[in-house]
């Protein structure tokens, strides 16, 4: 658009053309992401290949254009610059004039119509996770697709302008650009969405229970404070009071009924480790298991981290890199 506008692409006349494949593509692309965010273990099969069928055909279609020496382009852009309707009265490829552009809008169209159908149909059976755990995911997708939607609106709206008026509408160019600032600039203030752009965790992520055990902090038995093993074993593992966000190390020795000094002693030499390690261990371990267990189908990954005791996204971040050695996405695809 850029190049198109500020005749950039005098200099550029590679590009000629170029923009009619990556429209053909918009739609199955959308699709196939929103499809694959709503149900992560699908996989990849065969028939999505079908979706490809129509761009492949629009790059053959338009192989005559793409072989114009660049004088040629260059000479048909310069006349664009003095008639704008004149890529329109050109044939395209060996397409006649004025069909491919009206076409790449009604592909795109049925492709945001059937990916709303989509999400729509899959919110309702899927309401309860919707409306209570699993919102953020639905944002995502709805937004990619409401703003695609509107791009491809003001597509039209450019091309009835050009259709009728033979020149472009200045109004649907800024709107485009205005709804892309818009999704950037949502991104920017709500950043918990960019977690939710891979969709939710496939069910086969994390399923051997050496990944889990090597987690959990491992007691020194031959400690001086050992008899405290059995205690500090139910308080982590039967009351789970590392699942608090507001946890402390203050909190827990009142629990225990020991001085927040003793206790932070005991913990040097019973784990070998300090406290904050100690119960950031157990959180990571009890997020792993909830994903072994196939939360992750209905939970969106913020909502695991906030359900595993971690208040912050970049503490759990920060902690499951330092304790695991990679970040949580490679983990679970490991």
């Amino acid at each position: 658009m850029y190049a198109l506008s500020s005749k950039t692409i005098l200099d550029m006349p590679f590009l000629y053309r170029s923009a009619f494949p990556w429209r053909f593509l918009f739609g199955p692309l959308l699709w196939l992401y929103v499809l694959n965010m709503i149900k992560p273990d699908r996989g990849w099969k065969n028939i999505d290949f079908i979706h490809f069928v129509i761009p492949l055909s629009v790059i053959i279609i338009l192989i005559p254009d793409f072989l114009l020496s660049n004088d040629q382009k260059r000479m048909i852009l310069e006349k664009f610059y003095l008639q704008n309707t004149i890529l329109m009265t050109r044939s395209t490829g060996i397409l006649p004039a004025g069909f491919i552009q009206p076409f790449s809008l009604f592909h795109g169209f049925c492709y945001c119509i059937a990916t709303i159908v989509l999400i729509t149909t899959n919110r309702s059976k899927h309401k309860m996770v919707v409306l209570s755990v699993n919102q953020e995911v639905w944002k995502w997708v709805g937004m990619v697709t409401g703003v695609t939607t509107i791009f491809l609106l003001f597509q039209v709206i450019q091309w009835l302008s050009l259709s009728i008026e033979s020149h472009f509408s200045v109004f649907a160019q800024v709107t485009q650009s205005i709804s892309l600032i818009i999704m950037k600039a949502y991104l920017l203030i709500h950043p918990v969405l960019l977690d939710n752009m891979d969709g939710v965790i496939p069910s086969s992520s994390v399923q051997h229970d050496d990944a889990l055990k090597a987690v959990l902090p491992v007691v020194k038995s031959s400690s001086r404070y050992a008899q405290y093993e059995k205690d500090f074993e139910k308080y982590w593992g039967e009351h789970k009071k590392f699942l608090d966000p507001a946890h402390s190390i203050g909190k827990m020795a009142e629990d225990l009924g020991m001085s927040k000094s003793k206790l932070t002693i005991v913990f040097t030499e019973l784990y070998k480790m300090p406290y904050t390690e100690v119960v950031n261990r157990y959180r990571i371990n009890h997020f792993l298991e909830q994903v072994k267990r196939g939360e992750g189908q209905k939970l969106k990954l913020e909502v695991l981290i906030q359900k595993s005791g971690f208040q912050y996204r970049s503490t759990f971040y920060s902690a499951f890199k330092k304790i695991m050695g990679n970040s949580p996405k490679e983990v679970l695809k490991m």
